[in-house]
């Protein structure tokens, strides 16, 4: 499988920045980016309080740089992330948090 990064909350502050600093490196990610279309970028959308709808966002995925947004649902979000990546790490793919 190639390297491939999924950025999540690639329109805030923090990760607006790590996108426009990996298209400058010509990396080979995408970024979630509910709603929004981001110039020359792979986006996708994700519902995060739904494990099926974060297995077909991860389908591709190696490596993962979580940002998510000040919400109520925060920690759960981040919960439901993890627990994508522990289930598909049975597919050989490494996720580095």
């Amino acid at each position: 499988m190639e390297n491939k990064i999924l950025v999540t909350g690639a329109t805030g502050n923090i990760g607006k920045e790590v996108v426009k600093l990996l298209s400058e490196k010509d990396a080979n990610f995408a970024a979630v980016a509910n709603d929004k279309i981001i110039d020359n970028v792979e986006t996708v959308s994700v519902n995060y309080a739904e494990i099926t709808s974060l297995k077909k966002a991860m389908e591709e995925i190696s490596t993962l740089f979580m940002v998510l947004p000040n919400h109520p649902e925060m920690v759960k979000w981040g919960q439901n992330i993890i627990l994508t990546c522990l289930c598909l790490c049975g597919n050989q793919r490494r996720y580095r948090f």
